[in-house]
C-alpha cells in the first residue's frame, strides 16, 4: 500500500497498479477454485471451455450496444459539423473563404461548453475573429435550428413549397407574394 496526502492535509492509502493486478488475480484464482468445488465432477478442460464460452457470450452481448455507441457518436458528430456549417454561412454569408476562415477560428476556440449555449458564445467568438460583429445574426436561432434556410444572403425571406399550404390557409394568394415580396406589413400599413 502506498500513502498519499490529500489536498485537505489528509492522508489516503491506495494500492499500487502492481498490488492491484496481484489482488485481481488471486481474486479470480479463488473464483475459480470455488467454481471447481461446487462443480467437481467438471474436467479443467471443460471448466476453461465454459470460461471461454462466457467471454464470447459477453463480447457479443457488447457487440450492439458498441455499434448503437458508434452510431450515436457518428450522428452526434454529424449533427455538430451541421451546426458548425450553419454557423458558417450565417456569419459568413455566401463568401467560401471566409466560411473556411471561420471554421478554421471555431476549430480553434477551446474551453466552451458542449451545449446549445456554448456553441452559441463559441460562434460568436469565431465570427468576432473573422471580423464578423455576432450582433448582425440571430445566432439563438442558428444554435437551436441550424439555421434558417429560408432567407436569401441579405436576410430577406424566401418562400418554399413548404410554405404554401400555410398560405393557402392564411389566404395569401401567388400575386400577394409578388407584390409584398414574401414580407410582413406592419399592422395597419399598406405597400
Amino acid at each position: 500500500m502506498a500513502k498519499i496526502r490529500l489536498e485537505d492535509g489528509t492522508e489516503a492509502e491506495y494500492l499500487t497498479p502492481e498490488e492491484a493486478k496481484a489482488q485481481a488475480e488471486a481474486a479470480a484464482a479463488k473464483a475459480l477454485e470455488d467454481y471447481k468445488k461446487a462443480n467437481p465432477e467438471k474436467t479443467p478442460e471443460q471448466i476453461e471451455a465454459e470460461r471461454k464460452a462466457a467471454e464470447e457470450k459477453a463480447k457479443s452481448d457488447a457487440e450492439p450496444l458498441n455499434q448503437l455507441k458508434a452510431q450515436l457518436e457518428s450522428v452526434q458528430k454529424e449533427l455538430r459539423d451541421s451546426k458548425i456549417e450553419s454557423f458558417a454561412k450565417s456569419f459568413a454569408g455566401s463568401d467560401k473563404a471566409k466560411q473556411d476562415a471561420y471554421k478554421v477560428a471555431f476549430g480553434r476556440l477551446t474551453g466552451f461548453e458542449e451545449t446549445t449555449e456554448g456553441m452559441a458564445e463559441r460562434a460568436e467568438a469565431a465570427a468576432r475573429m473573422i471580423g464578423v460583429d455576432p450582433k448582425t445574426v440571430n445566432v439563438g436561432d442558428v444554435a437551436g435550428t441550424g439555421g434558417n434556410k429560408n432567407v436569401d444572403d441579405a436576410g430577406k425571406p424566401v418562400m418554399t413549397e413548404a410554405d404554401k399550404p400555410i398560405q393557402k390557409a392564411l389566404g395569401i394568394t401567388e400575386e400577394d407574394v409578388k407584390k409584398y415580396g414574401g414580407e410582413a406589413s406592419k399592422e395597419g400599413e399598406q405597400k
